[in-house]
Protein backbone atom coordinates (compact mmCIF):
# COMPACT_ATOMS: atom_id res chain seq x y z
CA UNK A 1 0.00 0.00 0.00
CA UNK A 2 1.16 3.33 -0.86
CA UNK A 3 1.27 5.99 2.02
CA UNK A 4 -0.31 9.37 0.42
CA UNK A 5 1.38 12.20 2.73
CA UNK A 6 -0.80 15.49 2.94
CA UNK A 7 -0.14 18.03 -0.15
CA UNK A 8 1.35 20.23 2.63
CA UNK A 9 4.33 18.15 3.61
CA UNK A 10 5.36 17.99 0.05
CA UNK A 11 7.10 21.56 0.05
CA UNK A 12 9.73 21.67 0.89
CA UNK A 13 12.99 23.81 1.00
CA UNK A 14 15.56 23.25 -1.87
CA UNK A 15 17.90 21.62 -0.22
CA UNK A 16 15.45 19.48 1.35
CA UNK A 17 14.38 17.85 -2.25
CA UNK A 18 17.33 15.22 -2.33
CA UNK A 19 17.16 11.72 -0.43
CA UNK A 20 18.15 11.80 2.77
CA UNK A 21 21.54 9.63 3.99
CA UNK A 22 21.09 6.98 5.74
CA UNK A 23 22.02 8.14 9.14
CA UNK A 24 19.71 8.02 12.60
CA UNK A 25 17.64 10.61 13.32
CA UNK A 26 18.72 11.19 17.04
CA UNK A 27 21.88 9.85 18.91
CA UNK A 28 21.96 6.34 19.55
CA UNK A 29 23.54 4.90 22.20
CA UNK A 30 25.21 1.55 22.49
CA UNK A 31 22.44 -1.73 22.74
CA UNK A 32 24.39 -2.77 25.95
CA UNK A 33 24.00 0.73 27.19
CA UNK A 34 22.58 1.16 30.93
CA UNK A 35 21.10 3.52 33.13
CA UNK A 36 23.58 5.83 35.02
CA UNK A 37 22.40 4.66 38.64
CA UNK A 38 25.66 3.60 40.11
CA UNK A 39 28.60 5.22 42.59
CA UNK A 40 32.41 4.94 43.28
CA UNK A 41 34.22 6.24 45.44
CA UNK A 42 38.15 6.97 45.43
CA UNK A 43 39.64 8.22 48.92
CA UNK A 44 43.40 9.19 49.43
CA UNK A 45 44.81 8.42 53.44
CA UNK A 46 47.22 8.10 54.84
CA UNK A 47 49.39 11.12 53.44
CA UNK A 48 52.34 13.08 54.39
CA UNK A 49 53.25 10.35 57.57
CA UNK A 50 56.07 10.01 58.98
CA UNK A 51 55.09 6.29 60.59
CA UNK A 52 53.01 4.72 57.48
CA UNK A 53 53.06 4.80 53.56
CA UNK A 54 50.19 6.84 51.76
CA UNK A 55 47.28 4.85 51.13
CA UNK A 56 44.28 5.21 48.80
CA UNK A 57 40.62 3.25 49.55
CA UNK A 58 38.72 2.49 46.73
CA UNK A 59 34.50 1.72 46.89
CA UNK A 60 32.25 0.54 44.72
CA UNK A 61 28.29 -1.25 44.88
CA UNK A 62 28.55 -4.14 42.21
CA UNK A 63 25.03 -3.65 40.62
CA UNK A 64 24.81 -3.24 36.97
CA UNK A 65 21.12 -2.26 36.40
CA UNK A 66 20.01 -2.48 32.63
CA UNK A 67 16.71 -1.45 31.27
CA UNK A 68 15.14 -5.26 32.11
CA UNK A 69 17.57 -6.52 34.76
CA UNK A 70 20.01 -6.29 37.69
CA UNK A 71 23.00 -7.78 38.28
CA UNK A 72 26.29 -7.90 39.74
CA UNK A 73 29.68 -6.99 38.22
CA UNK A 74 33.25 -5.80 39.49
CA UNK A 75 33.85 -2.32 38.89
CA UNK A 76 37.50 -1.72 39.56
CA UNK A 77 40.29 -2.72 37.30
CA UNK A 78 43.87 -2.54 38.42
CA UNK A 79 45.88 -1.13 35.46
CA UNK A 80 49.40 -1.68 37.51
CA UNK A 81 50.86 -2.83 40.86
CA UNK A 82 49.99 1.18 41.50
CA UNK A 83 46.97 2.42 39.57
CA UNK A 84 43.60 1.32 39.61
CA UNK A 85 40.90 2.54 37.18
CA UNK A 86 37.00 3.02 38.54
CA UNK A 87 33.58 2.29 36.64
CA UNK A 88 31.21 5.26 36.87
CA UNK A 89 28.20 4.22 35.34
CA UNK A 90 27.52 1.14 33.88
CA UNK A 91 28.50 0.80 30.56
CA UNK A 92 30.59 -2.46 30.83
CA UNK A 93 31.20 -3.67 27.62
CA UNK A 94 32.95 -0.22 26.30
CA UNK A 95 34.69 0.32 29.35
CA UNK A 96 35.68 -3.45 29.19
CA UNK A 97 37.74 -1.91 25.66
CA UNK A 98 39.09 1.10 26.56
CA UNK A 99 40.60 -0.81 29.41
CA UNK A 100 41.67 -3.65 27.15
CA UNK A 101 43.78 -0.81 24.94
CA UNK A 102 45.01 0.84 28.10
CA UNK A 103 46.60 -1.80 29.94
CA UNK A 104 49.25 -2.96 27.61
CA UNK A 105 50.30 0.62 27.12
CA UNK A 106 50.96 1.48 30.37
CA UNK A 107 52.60 -1.96 31.66
CA UNK A 108 55.34 -1.54 29.30
CA UNK A 109 56.39 1.87 31.04
CA UNK A 110 58.26 0.13 34.30
CA UNK A 111 57.13 3.38 36.88
CA UNK A 112 54.01 4.94 34.56
CA UNK A 113 53.65 8.49 36.19
CA UNK A 114 50.03 10.56 36.37
CA UNK A 115 50.82 11.74 32.79
CA UNK A 116 51.56 8.67 30.82
CA UNK A 117 48.07 7.30 32.63
CA UNK A 118 46.18 9.61 31.98
CA UNK A 119 47.15 10.12 28.26
CA UNK A 120 46.99 6.35 27.45
CA UNK A 121 43.71 5.90 29.25
CA UNK A 122 42.35 9.21 27.43
CA UNK A 123 43.62 8.13 24.18
CA UNK A 124 42.12 4.87 24.51
CA UNK A 125 38.91 6.56 25.58
CA UNK A 126 38.60 9.04 22.24
CA UNK A 127 39.80 6.15 20.14
CA UNK A 128 36.47 3.93 21.56
CA UNK A 129 34.07 6.83 20.88
CA UNK A 130 35.49 7.64 17.36
CA UNK A 131 35.26 4.07 16.34
CA UNK A 132 31.43 3.87 17.78
CA UNK A 133 30.41 7.13 15.53
CA UNK A 134 32.40 5.47 12.59
CA UNK A 135 30.37 2.70 13.22
CA UNK A 136 26.97 4.08 13.60
CA UNK A 137 27.02 6.97 11.25
CA UNK A 138 29.62 6.73 8.61
CA UNK A 139 30.19 2.93 7.85
CA UNK A 140 27.26 3.79 5.14
CA UNK A 141 29.89 5.94 3.40
CA UNK A 142 32.75 3.88 3.57
CA UNK A 143 34.35 6.64 5.53
CA UNK A 144 36.50 7.48 8.17
CA UNK A 145 36.44 10.29 10.93
CA UNK A 146 38.85 12.21 9.21
CA UNK A 147 37.37 11.69 5.72
CA UNK A 148 33.95 13.04 7.12
CA UNK A 149 35.26 16.21 8.66
CA UNK A 150 37.59 17.50 5.57
CA UNK A 151 34.73 16.07 2.75
CA UNK A 152 31.76 15.70 4.54
CA UNK A 153 30.16 19.10 4.11
CA UNK A 154 31.10 19.50 0.48
CA UNK A 155 29.52 15.94 -0.63
CA UNK A 156 26.42 16.17 2.05
CA UNK A 157 25.91 19.78 1.56
CA UNK A 158 25.60 22.32 4.87
CA UNK A 159 22.30 21.29 6.49
CA UNK A 160 23.16 17.46 6.47
CA UNK A 161 26.14 17.90 7.61
CA UNK A 162 25.88 20.28 10.20
CA UNK A 163 22.98 17.79 11.20
CA UNK A 164 25.06 14.95 11.39
CA UNK A 165 28.10 16.60 13.05
CA UNK A 166 25.35 17.52 15.37
CA UNK A 167 23.92 14.19 16.25
CA UNK A 168 27.69 13.12 16.51
CA UNK A 169 28.77 15.87 18.96
CA UNK A 170 25.98 14.50 21.50
CA UNK A 171 26.94 10.90 21.36
CA UNK A 172 27.82 9.39 25.28
CA UNK A 173 29.89 6.10 25.77
CA UNK A 174 27.62 5.90 28.46
CA UNK A 175 30.44 5.94 31.31
CA UNK A 176 33.79 7.62 33.15
CA UNK A 177 36.72 6.20 34.46
CA UNK A 178 38.17 7.09 37.97
CA UNK A 179 41.76 6.50 37.91
CA UNK A 180 43.85 6.43 40.91
CA UNK A 181 47.52 5.75 41.75
CA UNK A 182 51.10 6.92 42.51
CA UNK A 183 53.29 9.05 40.38
CA UNK A 184 56.41 6.53 42.09
CA UNK A 185 57.60 4.65 45.21
CA UNK A 186 58.38 8.41 47.08
CA UNK A 187 54.90 9.79 46.29
CA UNK A 188 53.69 11.64 49.52
CA UNK A 189 50.09 11.31 48.31
CA UNK A 190 48.26 9.47 45.32
CA UNK A 191 46.69 11.37 41.93
CA UNK A 192 43.15 11.58 41.37
CA UNK A 193 41.64 12.07 38.09
CA UNK A 194 38.72 11.41 35.95
CA UNK A 195 38.25 10.68 32.56
CA UNK A 196 34.66 11.86 30.79
CA UNK A 197 32.92 12.00 27.43
CA UNK A 198 34.15 13.41 24.69
CA UNK A 199 38.00 12.15 26.62
CA UNK A 200 38.54 14.63 28.61
CA UNK A 201 40.98 14.91 31.74
CA UNK A 202 39.72 16.34 34.93
CA UNK A 203 42.39 16.43 38.00
CA UNK A 204 40.17 15.46 41.11
CA UNK A 205 43.56 14.79 43.78
CA UNK A 206 42.16 17.94 45.97
CA UNK A 207 40.41 17.61 48.15
CA UNK A 208 41.65 13.86 48.11
CA UNK A 209 38.49 12.04 47.20
CA UNK A 210 35.96 12.14 44.53
CA UNK A 211 32.42 10.19 43.72
CA UNK A 212 31.54 8.88 40.57
CA UNK A 213 28.95 9.99 38.64
CA UNK A 214 25.15 9.02 39.76
CA UNK A 215 22.40 9.22 41.66
CA UNK A 216 24.25 8.50 44.83
CA UNK A 217 27.46 10.76 44.52
CA UNK A 218 25.68 13.68 46.13
CA UNK A 219 25.40 11.86 49.30
CA UNK A 220 28.42 10.43 49.40
CA UNK A 221 30.09 13.67 48.50
CA UNK A 222 28.41 15.65 50.59
CA UNK A 223 28.68 12.95 53.92
CA UNK A 224 32.84 12.83 53.32
CA UNK A 225 32.80 16.70 53.18
CA UNK A 226 30.88 17.02 56.72
CA UNK A 227 33.40 14.07 57.83
CA UNK A 228 36.20 16.50 57.13
CA UNK A 229 38.00 13.77 54.98
CA UNK A 230 41.81 14.62 53.51
CA UNK A 231 44.71 13.05 52.69
CA UNK A 232 45.89 12.93 56.01
CA UNK A 233 43.11 11.39 57.57
CA UNK A 234 44.05 7.94 58.60
CA UNK A 235 43.21 4.39 57.08
CA UNK A 236 41.01 3.17 59.84
CA UNK A 237 38.89 6.43 59.91
CA UNK A 238 38.46 6.45 55.95
CA UNK A 239 37.45 3.02 56.00
CA UNK A 240 34.97 4.05 58.05
CA UNK A 241 34.08 7.62 56.71
CA UNK A 242 33.96 5.54 53.13
CA UNK A 243 31.74 2.20 53.40
CA UNK A 244 29.37 4.89 55.82
CA UNK A 245 29.35 7.46 52.49
CA UNK A 246 28.55 4.52 50.20
CA UNK A 247 25.72 3.65 52.65
CA UNK A 248 24.16 7.01 52.40
CA UNK A 249 24.30 6.97 48.55
CA UNK A 250 21.97 3.41 48.73
CA UNK A 251 19.12 5.80 49.28
CA UNK A 252 19.55 6.28 45.60
CA UNK A 253 17.16 4.38 42.72
CA UNK A 254 19.12 0.92 41.96
CA UNK A 255 22.41 1.76 43.77
CA UNK A 256 23.35 -1.73 44.94
CA UNK A 257 24.14 -2.58 49.19
CA UNK A 258 26.59 -4.88 47.64
CA UNK A 259 29.74 -3.02 48.24
CA UNK A 260 33.81 -3.89 47.39
CA UNK A 261 36.51 -2.17 48.83
CA UNK A 262 39.98 -1.93 47.96
CA UNK A 263 42.95 -0.81 49.62
CA UNK A 264 46.36 0.44 47.67
CA UNK A 265 49.51 0.54 49.31
CA UNK A 266 52.43 2.76 48.03
CA UNK A 267 54.60 0.05 48.49
CA UNK A 268 56.24 -2.66 46.32
CA UNK A 269 55.40 -5.36 48.00
CA UNK A 270 51.87 -7.02 48.04
CA UNK A 271 50.14 -3.34 47.78
CA UNK A 272 46.52 -4.79 47.65
CA UNK A 273 44.07 -5.68 50.05
CA UNK A 274 40.66 -6.27 49.23
CA UNK A 275 38.51 -6.37 52.51
CA UNK A 276 36.05 -9.18 53.21
CA UNK A 277 32.67 -9.02 52.97
CA UNK A 278 32.03 -9.77 56.65
CA UNK A 279 34.68 -6.91 57.39
CA UNK A 280 32.73 -4.29 55.41
CA UNK A 281 29.23 -5.33 56.96
CA UNK A 282 31.24 -4.89 60.82
CA UNK A 283 32.55 -1.46 60.09
CA UNK A 284 28.70 -0.24 58.23
CA UNK A 285 27.54 -1.83 61.57
CA UNK A 286 29.37 0.39 64.07
CA UNK A 287 27.93 3.40 61.70
CA UNK A 288 24.62 2.30 61.19
CA UNK A 289 24.00 1.40 65.42
CA UNK A 290 26.01 4.69 66.60
CA UNK A 291 25.51 7.29 64.13
CA UNK A 292 22.96 6.44 61.42
CA UNK A 293 20.01 6.01 63.69
CA UNK A 294 21.05 8.34 66.71
CA UNK A 295 18.24 10.53 67.54
CA UNK A 296 18.90 13.39 70.12
CA UNK A 297 16.75 12.53 73.03
CA UNK A 298 13.19 13.75 74.34
CA UNK A 299 13.77 15.71 70.58
CA UNK A 300 9.56 16.02 70.50
CA UNK A 301 9.22 17.50 73.50
CA UNK A 302 12.15 20.02 73.58
CA UNK A 303 11.15 21.35 69.93
CA UNK A 304 7.72 21.81 71.36
CA UNK A 305 9.01 24.07 74.30
CA UNK A 306 11.18 25.89 72.03
CA UNK A 307 7.58 26.75 69.90
CA UNK A 308 6.21 28.16 72.89
CA UNK A 309 8.71 30.37 73.52
CA UNK A 310 8.21 34.19 72.45
CA UNK A 311 9.41 34.92 68.65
Amino acid sequence: MIDIQPAMTLTRKPFDIRPKPPYPHRPQKPVSQEKEVTVCLAIACDSYSQVTNPKYVLIADQMISTETSSSLSRKMWPLTKSWYAMLAGNNISMVSNVLAASWPKISKIESPTAQDVARITKAAYQARRTSQLEDMYLAAYGWGMAEFLKDGRKLLGASVFEQMKFQMDQYDLGFNLLVCGFDSMKAQFPTLFEVTNPGIVTPRTVPGYYAGIGTGAANALSYLDWKKQSQKTSLAQTLYNGIAAKSLAETALAVGKETMVTVVERTSAFPERTLRERQIQEIRGIWEKEEASIRPSNLESRVIELLKSEP
